[in-house]
């Protein structure tokens, strides 16, 4: 629960969709790659965000801390749940069918 794992080390800041798609744009290349879309949405905003960055933060400085914070932050990160625009927030869900050729 508390290793850190290889990944961490090497993380890419670039490493995401975000930068590179929004989810209109990411929708309309699976098209042209000849999926069809099942379902799209946001999945996260901008409180899942903030517990995200603050949880790698505490994480880093102090393990105690991050233990006994982790209730507060699944508890930040389930704010989103009630928060209706997810649009500026980071996680994007496309389910996808191949469209047959």
């Amino acid at each position: 629960f508390f290793v850190d794992h290889e990944a961490e080390e090497h993380w890419r800041l670039d490493d995401t969709l975000k930068p590179h798609w929004t989810l209109d744009s990411l929708c309309r290349d699976l098209e042209a790659l000849g999926f069809s879309i099942v379902h799209r949405s946001h999945t996260t905003g901008p409180w899942e965000r903030l517990a995200f960055e603050l949880s790698h933060i505490i994480h880093k400085r102090s393990r105690i801390a991050f233990a006994l914070l982790v209730p507060l932050l699944k508890g930040l990160a389930m704010i989103d749940t009630l928060h209706l625009d997810k649009r500026v927030g980071d996680g994007m869900l496309v389910l996808v069918k191949r469209t047959s050729s």
